[in-house]
């Protein structure tokens, strides 16, 4: 076989994509009524640690080696392809119970636990699991592997051995996410921006916007589920197309947003995988003198997963934002790896109380200590405090009582797009 004619590693995977896609669509043809396809993705997502510690060779090794052991564990009916470097399918077909499911993965973590050894160094490999099951999470093979793809991704972000997917039948409408689709989306003007206003506790006024990313497919009535699309999209790689549009996006449309003589400032979500991207920094700071937009009226929102993997190259990539004026927040606050040490080192002006805190706060004296403790440690560490999830006048005037600095839920607005947003501030002003 010539140079020529010899496939490429991105050809081969495409191809064992494609071999998987035939074999769950050729199963779910013969699928049994009360039986169901489990399709497995399994992400051995510690290794490019294991690349800084041991180099390539070991570790791609060790992921020889995880393929051998899941091939002789499987039974004649399972179907193993690999999808990438680092993370493999397996579809297992005929399922007589979901039950059985934990099961499963369960016995696949301990098998891909098992310590490996080469030239004298040893180390565990990292994996996440996720799961998706036919037909409740999808009727065919490029839906059911985007929903397993999501699933090992949210196992991933949340520290957990495996994850299986909700049924859930919004992700069935759902399309399998690509480069081209996604371009499409965007030039079909698919994608808008919604912002939330946060409220500044003491005066009563609005102080910046939240800005929350829609896609409304068209032809669909509702939009998709946000956190599920930029989960696929994490996992497709096309987080950087959609956080530039984001970006330029929402910094336009801040420009024009105002309460009486001030110019409202305006937050931006960051994902996991953007905040590590080469150039965000420099579209930011583009975007922000090409609208000339103080970046002090800018704030970037990073949840505590999104940093907790590799906190010192976060923390320096947070500081150098910080050093250009931009301020930054800690969305989620409360759900992840929170310590003393933390709120010593974090590089941040703002946390953000997590709703899980909010919700019952009226009703629940131990949300409102947690509250209180996490408001009085950020205002020591000169930290602003943000209260999500704000829905009713008794947990407003909880968190007015405990010193909060700022709030933001359904009680004041609900998300919407500029033109409402503008018309909200106008009553607001006047009221």
């Amino acid at each position: 076989m010539t140079s020529l004619s010899k496939p490429s590693l991105a050809q081969l995977l495409l191809l064992s994509r494609e071999k998987l896609f035939h074999y769950i669509n050729s199963e779910l043809e013969t699928l049994g009524a009360e039986e169901k396809l489990a399709l497995l993705v399994i992400d051995a997502n510690g290794m490019d640690r294991i690349d800084r510690h041991f180099g390539y060779r070991f570790s791609d090794q060790l992921l020889l080696n995880l393929q051998k052991r899941l091939k002789e564990s499987l039974k004649k009916a399972h179907f193993l392809v690999r999808l990438d470097r680092t993370r493999f399918a397996l579809a297992i077909p005929g399922l007589k119970s979901e039950r059985l499911l934990p099961v499963a993965a369960e016995k696949i973590r301990q098998l891909l636990d098992e310590p490996f050894t080469q030239d004298g160094n040893t180390t565990v490999a990292r994996c996440a699991l996720g799961i998706a099951v036919a037909p409740e999470n999808g009727s065919n093979g490029h839906g059911l592997l985007t929903i397993a793809e999501e699933s090992a991704l949210s196992a991933q972000r949340s520290h957990l051995p495996y994850v299986i997917a909700n049924p859930n039948p919004m992700l069935q409408d759902i399309p399998y996410l690509s480069g081209l689709a996604l371009n499409e989306a965007i030039a079909a003007n698919e994608f808008s921006m919604a912002y939330q206003p946060k409220i500044h506790l003491k005066s009563g006024a609005p102080a910046t916007c939240e800005a929350l990313l829609r896609w409304v497919p068209e032809g669909a009535e509702h939009p998709v589920n946000t956190e599920h699309f930029i989960a696929m999209a994490e996992q497709q790689r096309l987080m950087p197309t959609v956080t530039e549009w984001v970006i330029k996006t929402t910094i336009r449309e801040a420009s024009q947003l105002r309460f009486g003589d001030q110019r409202l400032g305006v937050a931006l979500n960051i994902s996991a995988s953007d905040i590590r991207t080469v150039g965000l920094q420099a579209s930011i700071v583009d975007a922000l003198r090409i609208w000339e937009m103080p970046p002090e009226l800018l704030t970037i929102e990073v949840t505590e997963s999104a940093i907790i993997d590799n906190p010192d190259e976060c923390f320096r990539i947070l500081n150098d934002l910080r050093n250009h004026g931009i301020r930054v927040s800690i969305d989620d606050f409360g759900t992840g790896y929170s310590s003393l040490s933390y709120f010593k080192k974090i590089p941040a002006d703002e946390i953000k109380i997590d709703r899980s805190f909010i919700t019952d706060l009226a009703e629940s004296p131990a949300d409102a200590e947690i509250v209180s403790a996490i408001t009085g440690l950020a205002h020591k560490f000169k930290m602003q405090v943000v209260c999500e999830g704000v829905e009713n006048a008794e947990s407003l005037e909880v968190l007015k009582g405990l010193g909060c600095d700022y709030a933001q839920g359904y009680f004041f607005a609900k998300p919407t797009g500029l033109r409402e947003l503008k018309r909200w501030l106008q009553r607001a002003k006047t009221n």
